[in-house]
């Protein structure tokens, strides 16, 4: 949780790619992680890689069987 906060700020602070390279390690650990995909998934369409940051979202929407609102609505919205 704590290297996911680290990505967020990463991402506020407008360093998308270095949040990306957080989270990329991050999600070699665990890749079904429905937070850290939409996180994930949010910095990629910071750095206007919005195919991937799609995928992402709906990865993290399935995986959540629908409870993770934040990745089904930014899905929805690109």
């Amino acid at each position: 949780m704590l290297t996911q906060v680290l990505a967020l700020c990463h991402r506020r602070s407008g360093h998308p790619d270095q949040a990306i390279a957080v989270l990329k390690k991050l999600s070699a650990k665990n890749a079904e992680d429905e937070e850290t995909l939409g996180l994930t998934a949010g910095a990629l369409k910071a750095s206007d890689e919005i195919a991937q940051a799609l995928t992402l979202y709906r990865k993290g929407w399935q995986v959540s069987r629908s409870r993770n609102l934040y990745c089904g609505v930014n899905a929805a919205a690109l």
